[in-house]
């Protein structure tokens, strides 16, 4: 009987202790809760202390009850940084993109040609397409001016108001087909150079790629 009661007793004693701890530890860490506090500087170079930091758009430093540093948070970055940021992912982005066209376009020259005669064969093709097209637009072009020319004898010796007024709206018709036949000949000229510098790249990048390839070998 008295054994029981002792177990009895050392069982509580332990439970007792089993609390107290619990208590001790729950009060310890709202104690340290409380007492830990949030430091920052703010633009003005002014330090702030409490609960709550006061100046949001700097680093924050948490400090437990004994001083000792909890948690930093760094500085929001600004929209300056961000607006740099957003600006260095697109050119990133671009750099990798143009990247992607050469090497496509690499893969594409090694598959079309078999030799740099091919290339010169494309070459030969555009420029006869090119300057068929020029040609037909000299002809108009030819065409119109001696229209022009025409028209302007038979305006010189044409006294009746109403023939002489039609024969001035030929003229001006005439002279702007002159315009139009023009400025589209100047743009088959530009696009004649341009086939000749397309080429001319597509065979030093070919040039490139099987020289770089026979080096492997």
């Amino acid at each position: 009987m008295k054994d029981d009661k002792k177990v009895v007793g050392v069982s509580m004693l332990h439970k007792s202790f089993s609390l107290i701890w619990l208590i001790s530890a729950v009060i310890l860490l709202g104690s340290t809760s409380v007492h830990a506090i949030k430091k920052c500087k703010d633009a003005n170079g002014k330090w702030h202390y409490g609960d709550v930091a006061a100046c949001e758009d700097s680093k924050v430093t948490t400090l437990s009850g004994k001083g000792y540093i909890k948690e930093q948070k760094k500085a929001p970055k600004t929209k300056e940084q961000l607006a740099a940021e957003q600006g260095n992912r697109e050119e990133l982005e671009q750099e990798r993109l143009r990247k992607e066209e050469i090497e496509k376009e690499k893969s594409r020259i090694l598959t079309v040609y078999e030799t740099e005669a091919d290339i010169d064969r494309q070459l030969e093709n555009q420029l006869y397409s090119v300057d068929s097209n020029i040609a037909v637009h000299n002809t108009y072009l030819d065409s119109m001016k001696e229209v022009i020319a025409y028209e302007k004898k038979k305006l010189v010796t044409t006294t009746h108001p109403a023939v002489k007024a039609g024969i001035e709206d030929k003229i001006t018709t005439a002279e702007k087909d002159v315009q139009v036949y023009t400025k589209e000949i100047d743009s088959l000229k530009a696009q004649r150079e341009q086939v000749i510098k397309r080429f001319g790249e597509e065979k030093l990048t070919y040039r490139e790629l099987t020289k770089s390839a026979e080096d492997k070998k």
